[in-house]
């Protein structure tokens, strides 16, 4: 039997092909990685059509949006923050606790990814917040609770900016190339809300 971790984190034996026992120390295989991200994002950018559909309030549907974001890509958590000029920031949708308290540690602090991605317009990644200078009371503060690697994607309109999907890692990690693009695509969906 082998094993296999689902995209939650928890662990199922599953038969292995060759009936072969999974040696001591050998790492799991996430779900994730066996399944290709244009598949993942077609599935996910699937269901949401469907729930368009749906008379569903629009905090439920990217509270779906971000489940699904922490789903298909390698991050412990992910949110939604909107935020206008003159206004204080609102995180609309949160994966989790964490991801809300970290959404709300960058409103109070007035610093952080989101804010970034906002004013930038463009993605931004922090891979290992060890290294990160941006954001000094952010990062300290963030690092103080486990956070490891943040990366924040801009809700953009047509001709105005909305706000940001942020991405967490409780470890230091890069964020791939195709990952990066299915997270601006899944920001870009959550700006058409």
């Amino acid at each position: 039997m082998g094993l296999l971790t689902e995209s939650t984190g928890s662990s199922r034996r599953v038969p292995d092909p060759d009936d072969g026992a999974v040696p001591e120390g050998a790492p799991a295989i996430c779900l994730r990685d066996i399944v290709s991200s244009p598949t993942r994002l077609a599935d996910v950018l699937s269901e949401v059509a469907r729930t368009l559909l749906l008379d569903v309030p629009v905090r439920g549907l990217l509270d779906g949006l971000v489940q699904h974001a922490v789903d298909i890509l390698p991050a412990d958590a992910a949110g939604v923050t909107l935020i206008a000029p003159d206004r204080r920031p609102c995180q609309v949708a949160g994966s989790s606790e964490v991801a809300l308290g970290y959404q709300q540690l960058q409103t109070d602090l007035d610093e952080g990814p989101s804010r970034s991605a906002l004013s930038s317009e463009d993605p931004v990644l922090a891979p290992d917040l060890i290294l990160e200078t941006r954001w000094p009371r952010f990062v300290e503060q963030a690092r103080a609770v486990g956070l490891g690697a943040a990366f924040a994607f801009p809700l953009r309109g047509a001709d105005r900016r909305l706000g940001a999907l942020d991405l967490y890692c409780q470890s230091s990690t890069d964020l791939p190339e195709e990952d990066r693009a299915t997270a601006q695509t899944l920001a870009d969906v959550a700006t058409a809300y």
